[in-house]
């Protein structure tokens, strides 16, 4: 039965992090053991997001300032030595942008750009505006501004989810305009939006709202590369990559606490989406500390 398979351990924790690696073919993609030789990385370089998280540490989820220059040449330089190991490095930027090819994934790029930036009135120009007027804040202007873009602002819209307000400025254009974002700025953490576990990919669901936007441009992007995804964590469950180790056939361990939860591990195991005999699930039952964010937070595999 499902609860046979369990195996509860409490613990304490340092701190760890890594990015998602796994193992991928030409249908399937799995990781066995999280010491399996990586074939394919998929990492998302520091950049606008970043910037704009590095702003306020602790409201974009950050344990400290960040230098922006220095995160990217570290990035740089951990990139380059995963490549001088042979392993083949994707950029989600890179691979978001990558259209010139095909016309249908300029469309999908620009269908998920219109998804992330929003126009509205003030309040007090939606108060007068005719028809005429509502078409700045239509969805056929949007597309008509989409279009004409290049990929990368298309790529910069996903990533930092603008909102545009209008108010009557009562000349030139007639508008004047306020801008706010919502940008992804932990989707560098690129472990986190999924697990890879023996059977294949599956689509987390994080606790933080700051993540909820990061696992539809991850799913986009394992669809763009034809890389299958085999589920997807449901509402009411929660689960983070970093919670997930996976330590061979018989064995994964899954950690609960701060960000991921029993009903997620529950899931995946009514579901058979982990492919191990046993599951040994780490509950922290301390006071759920950020140092303990995650179960790669505590140990690595050695």
């Amino acid at each position: 039965s499902t609860w046979d398979r369990l195996l509860i351990v409490c613990s304490s924790f340092l701190k760890f992090e890594m990015n998602m690696s796994f193992n991928s073919g030409a249908v399937m993609s799995g990781q066995v053991h999280e010491n399996d030789v990586a074939e394919m990385v998929i990492v998302c370089s520091p950049s606008l997001p970043k910037m704009m998280g590095s702003l306020h540490p602790a409201g974009a989820l950050y344990e400290k300032p960040v230098n922006l220059r220095f995160a990217e040449a570290q990035h740089e330089a951990f990139c380059e030595l995963l490549q001088q190991h042979g392993v083949q490095v994707l950029d989600v930027k890179k691979v978001l942008m990558d259209t010139k090819d095909s016309v249908r994934q300029r469309v999908a790029l620009e269908d998920m750009a219109a998804a992330a930036l929003t126009y509205r009135f003030d309040e007090e120009t939606t108060a007068r505006a005719d028809d005429a007027a509502r078409q700045f804040i239509s969805n056929d202007y949007k597309v008509e501004v989409l279009k004409a873009v290049s990929t990368d602002q298309l790529v910069d819209i996903v990533l930092t989810r603008p909102t545009i307000t209008l108010a009557d400025s009562h000349r030139d254009t007639g508008y004047t305009a306020r801008y706010e974002f919502d940008p992804l700025t932990n989707i560098v953490f690129t472990r986190d939006q999924q697990i890879t576990t023996k059977k294949g990919i599956v689509m987390a669901r994080p606790r933080s709202m700051q993540r909820h936007h990061e696992v539809n441009i991850m799913k986009f992007v394992f669809r763009k590369l034809e890389l299958p995804v085999i589920g997807q964590i449901p509402e009411g469950a929660y689960l983070e990559g970093g919670d997930f180790f996976p330590s061979g056939d018989d064995l994964c361990f899954v950690g609960i606490g701060l960000r991921s939860d029993m009903n997620a591990v529950l899931y995946m195991m009514e579901h058979d989406m982990l492919g191990t005999r046993r599951v040994a699930v780490v509950d922290d039952r301390f006071e759920q500390s950020q140092d303990r964010m995650h179960l790669d937070c505590v140990f690595n595999i050695i």
